[in-house]
């Protein structure tokens, strides 16, 4: 039974290094947002209007049903890149099979339909789409994000996504995220949408900046993952993320945990209207480590002297507490002349907030090192 707990059903046809991807939980969301109120917007109103609109999406539009699609399933959408470019992948539940075939067929007309077993596929580059009677998933190829091989000096194959269609279904368990013990603790969060990033995926696919790679960047993203919950409540919107670094960098937090935000920095800020606010309690001594496990401090410290200080003048500057806030935004209301007669005016209103930032000083020398260092570089750009 141990076992069972750290599998997932939701990931079983996602593959275990997918960078990106996002759970909705279709039927939480339309309790709190029914189809006959989206109805009723006026931006439904406009689409629905709208005579280049094809039958089978008016279809849809009248009731998401006709579709064959489980409105009340889940709905997983996640993205790929590989040695042939990039893809999405949208997959789903089905409550009519044969409402789902006839409005895939229509959706996709003029496709190449093919069997296998009690699987059905279609496809019509740069979209396939394949189920049987209890799920769906909808390949679309993305061609532009196809790697250039300079090497070779050609372009990467096309993709074959009727068989990489075929390959989703037939993805082992290992190799997809269905016994991600990480994956399975975010699927078990109640709530209205699932997100989840594989950094270690998403940076390593990044084109590399040359000269400017941190020589030792794998191991800031090494089997990093960031997940997140989210729920719509009244009018809210409520996130509830969870970072998992590295295992170099959760070394470093663990030695330089911080000890609480600064509660007194928050209460001298003098604002009553305070829509955004951050606050951190950090070990400056952190910030040297994580640069030389990078391996670009010789490189940032030579920067930093065309400013006058160092990260040693850093750290020693500040005692680790700082404070962002967004507050008071004040509405503005301008008016001004119509271009084509002198009686009337044209007013317009825009919002302007007062942006705050604060930090604790250990040492007052230091600090101005750096205060003049900022001031120098702003001069800099302004001259150019």
């Amino acid at each position: 039974m141990a076992s069972c707990t750290k599998t997932n059903k939701q990931g079983k046809y996602i593959p275990k290094d997918a960078p990106l991807v996002m759970h909705v939980n279709m039927g939480s969301l339309s309790s709190k947002l029914p189809w006959d109120e989206i109805k009723q917007s006026q931006f439904f109103k406009d689409s629905y209007s709208d005579t280049a609109i094809p039958s089978f999406v008016k279809k849809l539009l009248d009731n998401p049903e006709n579709s064959g699609i489980d409105i009340k399933g889940e709905l997983i959408i996640f993205g790929m890149k590989d040695s042939s470019g990039a893809y999405s992948c949208i997959q789903g539940d089905i409550k009519d099979a044969a409402k789902f075939s006839a409005f895939t067929n229509e959706a996709i007309s003029g496709g190449i339909k093919s069997e296998d077993g009690e699987l059905k596929y279609v496809t019509k580059s740069p979209i396939a789409a394949g189920w049987n009677k209890e799920k769906f998933i909808y390949i679309i190829d993305m061609p532009d994000f196809k790697s250039y091989d300079y090497a070779r000096e050609s372009k990467a194959a096309p993709r074959d996504i009727n068989a990489l269609s075929k390959s989703i279904f037939a993805l082992k368990e290992s190799n997809s995220l269905a016994k991600d013990e990480k994956f399975t603790e975010l699927m078990k969060k109640e709530g209205d949408v699932h997100f989840w990033m594989n950094g270690e995926s998403l940076y390593s696919d990044m084109p590399s900046m040359g000269g400017m790679m941190m020589p030792n960047l794998t191991k800031m993203y090494a089997d990093t993952r960031t997940t997140a919950t989210i729920n719509f409540e009244k009018g809210k919107i409520v996130v509830d993320a969870k970072y998992y670094a590295s295992k170099e960098l959760s070394k470093i937090y663990k030695k330089y945990e911080g000890n609480g935000i600064n509660e007194d920095m928050i209460k001298r800020i003098p604002a009553k209207d305070i829509p955004v606010l951050f606050a951190i309690n950090y070990k400056p001594e952190a910030i040297k480590e994580i640069i030389e496990l990078t391996g670009f401090g010789e490189m940032l410290n030579m920067g930093m002297a065309f400013v006058g200080f160092s990260v040693d003048d850093f750290i020693k500057a500040n005692k680790g507490d700082a404070v962002f806030a967004i507050t008071d935004i004040k509405e503005t209301v301008h008016t001004y002349p119509s271009f084509d007669s002198t009686t009337t005016t044209t007013t317009y209103t825009t919002s302007e907030p007062d942006i705050l930032f604060a930090t604790s000083i250990a040492d007052k020398d230091a600090f101005k090192l750096i205060i003049n260092g900022v001031k120098k570089l702003g001069q800099k750009k302004r001259n150019e």
